[in-house]
């Protein structure tokens, strides 16, 4: 099953193959459980971001055994931090470590093509943050935070939005990316009520605070 996830690229599947290997008796009271998680790190990083993808990830960040696996521990985490990755640090910190693991159906000693995805994921994962901060951002810069020319940057944005991984939409002839759908102004209104809402309820708590702390300093006085 591993060999043929591996061989038509189904990574996800691939991960819980291994995450089952992992979990058995015989290989948790073996030298194997070192094999069978770092393949798991790297399927998991491998996969395609879905919510499936980052339950899994998250799950397998909390495993204790990772401490003793560094490099993975790292790679793992920097994909659960809401950061850019810089693929040059990546490539000089991981690849040396990552390429080496041995798996069960890959003919690629060095990985080389695991190594292709892993850029893309990185990629993807950089999208991903730019579009938790920015509403709008113009392509030559969203092109230099990912390391990529404009053409790349636009293409990877128009697999993820056809992936729905996210949404955006891409002005041409003014070079503009905009990550933030346009609200419905019923939403925009019910978004408004709330924040006056919250507001006028921050103002009454201070006002009572205030009246509290003027009534216990005019007690202080009185005795």
């Amino acid at each position: 099953m591993i060999q043929y996830g591996v061989n038509e690229e189904l990574y996800l599947d691939v991960c819980r193959y291994y995450y089952e290997i992992y979990n058995t008796k015989t290989v948790q009271e073996s030298d194997e459980w070192k094999n069978a998680l770092q393949n798991l790190v790297i399927y998991i990083i491998l996969a395609t971001h879905t919510n499936e993808q980052s339950d899994l990830i998250n799950r397998i960040n909390q495993d204790k055994k990772l401490e003793d696996l560094p490099a993975f521990k790292s790679f793992i985490k920097a994909f659960l931090t809401h950061e850019l990755m810089n693929w040059a640090e990546v490539e000089q910190a991981f690849k040396p470590v990552i390429t080496v693991v041995p798996c069960v159906g890959s003919t690629d000693p060095g990985r080389a093509a695991n190594w292709k995805v892993v850029f893309d994921r990185v990629v993807e994962h950089n999208i991903r943050v730019v579009a938790r901060y920015y509403t709008r951002i113009r392509l030559d810069r969203l092109a230099v935070l990912l390391s990529l020319n404009p053409k790349e940057a636009e293409n990877h944005v128009s697999k993820m939005v056809v992936g729905k991984a996210i949404f955006a939409r891409i002005n041409r002839p003014e070079g503009i990316v905009t990550f933030a759908a346009k609200k419905d102004p019923n939403d925009v209104l019910n978004e408004w009520t709330a924040s006056t809402n919250k507001l006028l309820n921050l103002i009454e708590e201070s006002v009572h605070l205030i009246a509290k702390e003027e009534m216990v300093h005019k007690i202080t006085e009185v005795i």
